[in-house]
């Protein structure tokens, strides 16, 4: 029982290594596609310059680039202020200075002296005084001035610092080749790519548009006052007495030859200190500030573009959806006008070479005479023919040999009967290895161009199963010559 179970899963695998190979061996017939449509895709930090090729001849018309930035700068400045600011004072004492003075005597503001006894003796004196010679009552005139300390700030400046980091994303097109390309917005009011472009033959317009940015920004801001030192001082005081302004006799008596002469303040003196710091020190508290800027902008969603195809011009679009929060930029679709700039300027309508972006490809009439069109097979129905005639052909040689492994019909052919062959186990097998091959090649046409085109889906799901029928077919044969 082992040694048959062996034997069958090697039949087993040798059916399905060739059915493999026989749907490898034709799964690009399934997804060649002739036309000359645009090819789009996506523009990420993945892919950054996606080349879009408008008409599909293989040159690349646009470049569309997406570029990731992130980065912090950070700066100082300082401004000088003022070279002495005072920062704290307060009085911790006074100074007194003070004296006496006879208010009943004519003499304030002159100095008394001492009259010797042989000249009369005492502060009397008659002639040596004006007013009264009386001695009266002696009163104390004083004065004041505070002793201070003081905290001052040298050479004061604001400080300040800044810091700005930001991350994003932008986006732009440049056109390829030295060709043309202006941004437009779907909601414009004009979107001709005539309009956007001088389209005169030979003129040079811009090679760069922006499509859009998204962004996040973050900024501190940081101020301070300061001062260079900081000084600690008790400045000098002086309290100075100050006699009241009279007039005094000055004059020399022969009989006593004495002279008075004017009274001098008494005063009191205090002659401080002072002590400085070096520094800086910052004065008070500090000033900050932080701001979040954040923001999306679309400058641009289609592309008005002049590009160069077989050596003439043509105006083309191509259409963006734009996703810069999520850092793509897709091309969603093309177009453009077959007539060239030249081709219309030469048969006296340039105009007939413009076209509007979202306008499907087309032909202007002014460039191409009337024809008249001839029914033909597309891409798609060669290829069902070709699967369908390879199949018939496989079978008509085989008819003239012995039966095939699997038949379930007969057909009468002409003058012979034969037999169509046909396992349904093994042709599920092979349509299911088709179908697989399908869905790798339309998830590569995604990749490469960003979209599925409704004509390759309809032409898969028809010629598909016929292939899957040649495949099994070309199994049966096999298996038929190693019987």
């Amino acid at each position: 029982m082992k040694i048959k179970k062996y034997i069958s899963d090697i039949k087993s695998d040798n059916l399905k290594s060739k059915l493999l190979s026989y749907s490898a061996l034709g799964a690009a017939f399934l997804m060649v596609d002739g036309d000359a449509q645009g090819q789009c895709g996506v523009a990420d930090a993945a892919n950054p310059t996606l080349a879009v090729d408008i008409d599909g001849d293989g040159t690349t018309d646009v470049n569309i680039n997406v570029v990731p930035f992130s980065g912090s700068t950070s700066g100082t400045a300082t401004v000088p202020g003022a070279s002495n600011l005072n920062l704290f004072s307060t009085q911790i004492g006074t100074l007194t200075a003070s004296t006496y003075i006879g208010p009943n005597f004519s003499y304030y503001g002159c100095q008394p002296v001492a009259i010797p006894g042989q000249y009369g003796g005492g502060f009397g004196g008659g002639s040596f005084f004006q007013g009264s010679a009386g001695l009266g009552s002696y009163t104390t005139v004083a004065a004041t001035a505070p002793i201070l300390y003081q905290v001052n700030a040298i050479n004061t400046f604001q400080y300040y610092f800044t810091f700005i980091s930001g991350s994003g994303v932008y986006a732009y097109a440049t056109g390829a080749l030295s060709n043309n390309v202006v941004g437009l917005t779907a909601g414009a009011s004009n979107l001709g790519v005539c309009a956007a472009i001088d389209s005169a033959s030979g003129v040079t317009g811009p090679d760069y548009a922006a499509i859009g940015s998204d962004y996040n920004l973050f900024a501190y801001f940081f101020n301070i006052a300061a001062a260079q030192s900081i000084q600690y001082i008790q400045p000098p005081a002086t309290a100075v007495v100050d006699f009241p302004d009279v007039t005094c006799l000055t004059n020399s008596y022969p009989t006593y030859g004495l002279y008075l002469p004017p009274a001098i303040d008494p005063s009191a003196t205090s002659a401080g200190f002072a002590s400085t710091l070096s520094g800086p020190f910052g004065l008070g508290s500090a000033v900050t500030s932080t701001t979040n800027i954040s923001g999306s902008v679309v400058a641009a969603d289609l592309l008005a573009v002049q590009f160069t195809s077989g050596g003439e011009t043509h105006n083309g679009w191509v259409e963006l959806t734009v996703d810069l929060a999520n850092g793509t930029v897709t091309c969603a679709n093309t177009g453009y006008q077959e007539c060239s700039i030249e081709t219309a300027s030469a048969a006296g309508d340039a105009s007939a070479a413009c076209i509007d972006a979202g306008e499907a490809t087309n032909e202007s009439a002014a460039c191409s005479p009337e024809t008249t069109d001839i029914p033909t097979l597309s891409e798609w129905g060669l290829i069902t023919l070709a699967l369908l005639l390879m199949s018939y052909g496989s079978i008509a040689i085989a008819a003239t040999s012995t039966g095939l492994a699997g038949t379930n019909k007969t057909f009468n052919f002409g003058s012979k009967m034969f037999a169509l062959p046909f396992d349904n186990r093994i042709y599920r097998k092979a349509l299911m290895m088709t179908g697989l091959l399908a869905l790798a090649g339309f998830t590569g046409c995604f990749a490469i161009y960003g979209a599925i085109f409704m004509s390759d889906i309809i032409g898969v799901a028809i010629a598909g199963p016929v292939f899957a029928y040649l495949s099994h077919l070309l199994y049966l044969l096999e298996k038929r010559n190693e019987n």
